[in-house]
């Protein structure tokens, strides 16, 4: 999978450094203008291009991150699960060997200090 996603990542990479150098006149002319906090800026096809690509990789970085995050706590939290169930586990074979010693000591007649 993980040599699968890197051949796809690849392959669209060299598709848009194919298209930019073969129609570089169009990412040169000015496209529009933007505005952005009250300034007009003109902007290239190239920039509107390359700041789409860095919006998308950004936002593909925080959600890879995002999605780590949620599994490292989804392990941390299962590992505590089963940590509590088996210090459970060896609370109630606990309880149940010092019963069985008291019964066993009741029965030959010892007491014992509780």
């Amino acid at each position: 999978m993980v040599i699968l996603g890197l051949l796809l990542f690849l392959a669209m990479v060299g598709i848009s450094l194919a298209l930019i150098w073969a129609n570089d006149s169009i990412f040169t002319a000015p496209a529009a203008a933007v505005e952005l906090l009250g300034d007009s800026i003109e902007v290239t096809m190239g920039q509107v291009f390359l700041a789409g690509f860095v919006v998308g990789a950004l936002a593909l970085l925080g959600l890879v991150m995002l999605l780590s995050g949620l599994g490292r706590n989804a392990r941390r939290r299962s590992t505590a699960r089963h940590q509590l169930r088996d210090h459970r586990q060896e609370i109630q074979d606990l309880q149940r060997k010092h019963v069985a010693n008291d019964d066993a000591a009741d029965s030959e007649g010892i007491t014992t200090r509780r």
